[in-house]
C-alpha cells in the first residue's frame, strides 16, 4: 500500500482507512466504482452532512478526506461540530468518540417512546 502523509498532522492515509475499514458498514464508505476509489466522510459526519471524495488510490481519496477534515478543525458547522468533538486528527480519540456515539444511539433506541410509556 502506498503510504500517503498528510503535512499538516503527519496523520497517514492508510492509518484512516484502517479506522474506516474498522468502523460498522466501512464498505459503504471506501468503494470503488467508474474507475475510481471513492472516500466518505459519513462515517464521522453523518449522511446528511458527508461528502465523498476521489482518487486513483485509496489512499488518494483519503489524502483529500484528512485535508477536508483538517480544516473543518473549529469550523463553525455541523463538520466542524463533529470533527472538533471527535478530537480529530487523534484517531485513537476518533475512535472512541464514534464507540461512545454508538452506544449513545443504541441506548436511545431502546428507549421507550414518551407514547408508549404508560
Amino acid at each position: 500500500m502506498n503510504e500517503v502523509k498528510n503535512e499538516r498532522n503527519e496523520l497517514s492515509s492508510s492509518d484512516l482507512l484502517s479506522l474506516i475499514q474498522s468502523e460498522p458498514d466501512a464498505d459503504a464508505h471506501i468503494h470503488y466504482d467508474q474507475g475510481e476509489w471513492w472516500v466518505t466522510s459519513e462515517w464521522l459526519c453523518g449522511g446528511f452532512a458527508g461528502r465523498a471524495f476521489t482518487g486513483k488510490t485509496q489512499e488518494e481519496a483519503a489524502d483529500k478526506l484528512i485535508e477536508y477534515l483538517n480544516a473543518h478543525i473549529g469550523h463553525d458547522s455541523w463538520v466542524g461540530q463533529d470533527v472538533t468533538k471527535s478530537g480529530w486528527p487523534n484517531l485513537k480519540a476518533v475512535k472512541s468518540y464514534l464507540v461512545s456515539m454508538r452506544e449513545e444511539d443504541s441506548i436511545e433506541d431502546n428507549t421507550p417512546s414518551e407514547q408508549s410509556r404508560p
